[in-house]
């Protein structure tokens, strides 16, 4: 019974490391195509409230597909989410 429950313990361990492992790299990866993004809107010379505006909208939906891919990696049914 014990080593069961260790066995189930260090799976689910696992599973944490891998779903923060994937949310610090990938937030960085976010970071850095808002920058992109955002550089290449000012290049554009749009208006910097659109500039704003859009570079927030795309940090919050690429997040959001971000926690969806965690939450998925710790086994949550994330299929209403999804769809």
């Amino acid at each position: 019974m014990e080593a069961e429950s260790s066995s189930l313990v260090a799976a689910w361990l696992i599973n944490i490391i891998f779903a923060s492992a994937i949310v610090i790299i990938a937030r960085i990866a976010v970071k850095w195509l808002v920058k992109l993004v955002r550089k290449l809107m000012v290049r554009s010379d749009l208006d910097p409230i659109l500039i704003n505006f859009a570079s927030s909208i795309a940090y919050a939906v690429l997040l959001l597909f971000v926690l969806i891919a965690a939450l998925n990696q710790l086994g949550v049914d994330t299929t209403l989410i999804s769809r």
